[in-house]
């Protein structure tokens, strides 16, 4: 288990042209923003006297991130090449990690390091940003997010020593192309009519060098969505690099935030991307994914201007929202929507219930108001129930006083006509927020996946429930949402919830054995997760919000938070993870699991220190390391001394970080550890050469070497051996210095030759 060490170096690759040189100057001067433990060098930084080719290949072997400045100049560049393939011979022995940078426009994909994750994300140039300090901002979030990785100890990873290096590199896969999640459009209604005047206005105002923003607002159940939907699939082939559909839930109690829809469209481009807190750095990484595309975003059910507002994309792509509320917004054209004309209506009516003549569907049309959601599902009722007689079925509605007593008398009279089992089955998958398939369904309403399957049918052909094709998913319109939920009382609500916080508690199980047991990548496993994000996400708030009194309640809220550490940090920013991992805290503690209470102060120790609040990361890692040791689990001890010992350089106590660094040494060597012994001793020699104490250094060092030689692991003794040097090189032993830098030198040679390099 790697531990990382106190500094940062960093090698940048970059070609001699003077376009280059300048570049690399502005980003020289941004870098700084990183701190002083974070330290960068290129060819350019070679002082007099020193052996230029030497000096390189010495500092890319000892760089934990390597930056490839790309142009095409530096495509061009044997030197540049030849760094290149050295770096990336370092990144698959995870021993770097190396992120290509694009300085100018040039074409570089297919070149070999192709396939990682560039930056700025997206891979526009540097050079061609309107505005080069957005661009070098958002370039240093993610030097600073990979500084993480690599184990650099300002950032939350570097307090992960359970997740070394290597295996993060495994974990974190390059990009591959993600497919499906750019093109997620649900489809239209089948039966959808009329609209005609309002479709046209709508595509003159979003023609060329119209408004790239559109609004749709009006009353629930107008047919919003249905609207929006299909002016969307009318113009998807303008917008051929992605559409994208997300519900911003702003009808319910707890709306998606700005920070969760950027990073849910990050992550359609890009699923492994880990994401700055900061809301204005995630604001620049999510305009940088979306410049200089032509992307389709079709954000449903906004609450507010301020929900929709940072969501704006550069020019080139399209907005289209739809809310109850009216607002405006820069560059907005909105258009309210209001219920179809009486013809329409009755060419509604008629398409889906061709039996009814026109008098009788003029009058249905009438006594729903109009209201495509209440004319829909009574229409189906109609269709479906070929022995109701339509002039009874209309006098029942004739009482309605006003919409919403409209939809729930329409909603009765389509429930009345159900079997009693389908009505209760619907009413317990009201508990669903988002979408969902028939497995859930049936886990939520206690019954088995045929049964849900066959009720989920007759659902939608009364059109109580939406179908989307695209997705193999259901979904709750939200006033029949809100309907079939006020017909649970509170302990049937309570129950149904339960099971589904159950359901998908397994659901994500399933998926971590999977992946476990070599069955899925991790890109599948993260597929899944997000997919179900909406419902993870319900389960996780409702396990929080009842564990104190619920052990179900307090058992998911644990299990489920150890489980998707990833998937969180993703989708969440630290200050709104921090309540669920003090809830799950809270119900470990309740339960006495005294394992699963160290890992999530662990967990919630990486949060804080995500903040900078490295006392509280130090106090709960202290509370984290305390436990491991009562229960004698030396795995945990060793996590959590190596975390500490990343977080009390940051309070000025070096001191502390010796003796840490000094007890995970005697662990390693008891537990027979080469690797660690070695790993810790480097890191021990780090800490003595930065406060002066050289001596030690060269003790620590030399101990590493010998290690590592016996080990027979040539990449740590080519690092310890280069730390070595350096020392030596500190204190005038030239000819000593030199004999320890060789070792590094013939390590990178070796990799030249494995590489053909």
């Amino acid at each position: 288990m790697a531990t990382a060490p106190a500094r940062l170096d960093i090698f940048i690759s970059c070609a001699p042209a003077r376009a280059d040189q300048e570049l690399l100057q502005a980003l020289e001067a941004q870098l700084s923003a990183l701190g002083p433990d974070v330290s960068p060098w290129h060819r350019g930084r070679v002082t007099a006297g020193e052996e230029l080719e030497r000096e390189a290949a010495s500092r890319l072997a000892g760089a934990g991130l390597i930056l490839l400045f790309v142009s095409a100049d530096y495509l061009a560049c044997d030197v540049c090449r030849t760094e290149a393939e050295r770096a990336l011979a370092r990144h698959a022995a995870g021993v770097a990690h190396v992120i290509p940078l694009i300085a100018r426009a040039c074409s570089w994909r297919g070149a070999p390091w192709s396939r990682l994750a560039v930056l700025p994300v997206g891979g526009r140039a540097v050079a061609s940003w309107p505005d080069r300090d957005e661009a070098w901002a958002h370039i240093v979030d993610g030097i600073r997010a990979a500084c993480r990785l690599v184990g650099d100890v300002t950032a939350t990873a570097a307090i992960r020593p359970q997740a070394p290096l290597a295996h993060s590199i495994a974990q974190a896969p390059a990009l591959p192309n993600p497919g499906s999640a750019l093109h997620q459009l649900r489809s239209p209604p089948a039966d959808f009519t009329g609209r005609e005047k309002e479709l046209a206005d709508l595509r003159a105002k979003l023609g060329p060098g119209g408004a790239i923003v559109a609004g749709v607002t009006g009353q629930g159940g107008v047919g919003k969505t249905a609207l929006v939907l299909k002016l969307a699939h009318d113009l998807q082939v303008r917008y051929p690099d992605a559409q994208i559909d997300i519900d911003l839930r702003g009808a319910r109690s707890a709306p998606l935030t700005p920070a969760q829809v950027m990073a849910e469209v990050i992550h359609a481009f890009d699923p492994t991307a880990e994401l700055p807190d900061d809301p204005e750095a995630l604001g620049r990484v999510y305009r940088s994914v979306l410049h200089g595309k032509r992307v389709l975003l079709l954000l449903d059910n906004a609450r507010d201007r301020a929900q929709v507002e940072p969501l704006i994309p550069p020019p080139g792509s399209l907005l289209l929202v739809t809310s109850r509320q009216h607002f405006t917004l820069p560059g907005l054209y909105a258009r309210r929507l209001g219920t179809l004309d009486p013809g329409e209506s009755i060419e509604l009516v008629r398409s889906i219930a061709p039996r009814l003549d026109e008098a009788a569907a003029a009058e249905l049309a009438r006594l729903c108001g109009y209201l495509p959601l209440a004319i829909r599902t009574t229409a189906s009722a109609l269709a479906e129930r070929v022995d109701l007689r339509p002039p009874r079925y209309i006098e029942r509605l004739r009482s309605v006083q006003n919409r919403r007593e409209l939809v729930d008398a329409v909603l009765s009279e389509s429930l009345h006509l159900l079997d009693a089992s389908i009505r209760t089955f619907w009413f317990h998958a009201g508990i669903f927020q988002g979408d969902f398939d028939v497995e859930g369904a049936a886990a939520v309403a206690d019954t088995t996946h045929d049964v849900a399957a066959d009720a989920l049918g007759e659902l939608v052909q009364r059109s109580l429930v939406e179908w989307d094709g695209a997705s193999e998913r259901y979904r709750f319109h939200d006033l029949a949402r809100d309907y079939a939920r006020s017909h649970l009382d509170h302990k049937e609500r309570f129950a149904a919830e339960r099971r589904h916080a159950e359901y998908f508690l397994e659901v994500v199980r399933a998926a971590d054995h999977s992946h476990q047991q070599g069955e899925t990548t991790f890109l599948e496993v993260l597929a899944l997760l997000d997919r179900e994000w909406g419902n993870i996400s319900t389960t996780l708030s409702w396990a929080s919000a009842n564990a104190e009194h619920d052990d179900t309640a307090a058992d998911v809220c644990c299990d489920l938070l150890l489980l998707i550490p990833y998937s969180l940090r993703t989708q969440k920013p630290v200050l709104e993870q921090i309540p669920w991992y003090e809830a799950g805290l809270a119900a470990a503690q309740k339960l006495s699991r005294r394992p699963e209470e160290g890992r999530l102060l662990a967990e919630l120790g990486n949060a804080y220190a995500a903040l900078d609040d490295w006392q509280k990361a130090i106090e709960l890692f202290e509370r984290r390391l305390k436990i491991a040791r009562q229960l004698g689990h030396g795995q945990d001890e060793r996590e959590a001394l190596g975390s500490l010992t990343h977080l009390y350089p940051r309070v000025g106590k070096e001191q502390q970080t010796i003796d840490y660094y000094e007890q995970i040494l005697a662990i390693a060597r008891e537990s027979g550890s080469q690797k660690d012994e070695g790993e810790t001793l480097g890191n021990l020699g780090l800490i003595h050469a930065r406060l002066g104490e050289l001596s030690k250094a060269i003790e620590c060092y030399e101990q590493a070497v010998v290690i590592a030689r016996q080990a027979g692991n040539r990449g740590q003794e080519a690092v310890a051996s280069r730390n070595l040097g350096l020392v030596y090189e500190q204190l005038g032993d030239l000819p000593r210095a030199k004999e320890a830098m060789q070792v590094s030198i013939d390590f990178e040679r070796a990799i030249d030759q494995f590489t053909g390099g």
